[in-house]
């Protein structure tokens, strides 16, 4: 398996590039370092790259200049799958690796919640619409009904 673009969390990676599977080169400098393998041969270290950036470079500040997205909150994913299913999707989705991948992906933190769970958010938001619905048609002189077949 290919780990070479797995996603980098160590702000140190801000400062150096991946020149093969265990060299990276400092954009600075261009020293080249070992990315050495750790206990299991798909985790590598950053060590070695954070202990050159102190020792040669310590006066310069490491932070994390990646521009960060904001983490979506967990009602907002709801109703974005609830908003998925209303569009003609089944409620097994939620059970689907492809489905989960994708979420997890996107918010890694999000715990999907169960397919009754969904059929529940469902529900509660066709009452929502029905209420508002039926509220908006009370005020209204006509109505024009359109069908497509």
């Amino acid at each position: 398996m290919d780990h070479s673009n797995k996603k980098k969390f160590s702000p140190v990676w801000n400062h150096f590039d991946l020149l093969t599977a265990n060299k990276v080169k400092r954009r600075l400098c261009s020293t080249e370092l070992s990315y050495i393998k750790m206990y299991l041969s798909y985790i590598k270290s950053t060590s070695s790259m954070l202990r050159h950036y102190r020792a040669q470079h310590g006066n310069e500040e490491l932070a994390d200049t990646r521009v960060s997205t904001p983490v979506p909150n967990k009602q907002a994913v709801d109703e974005a799958v609830v908003n998925m299913i209303k569009d003609c999707q089944p409620f097994t989705i939620v059970e689907n690796e492809g489905f989960r991948e994708l979420l997890m992906l996107i918010a890694p933190s999000y715990v999907l919640p169960s397919r009754k769970a969904i059929k529940d958010l469902v529900s509660q938001k066709y009452q929502e619409e029905k209420e508002k619905t039926k509220k908006d048609l009370q005020s209204v002189v006509a109505v024009s009904l359109t069908n497509d077949m």
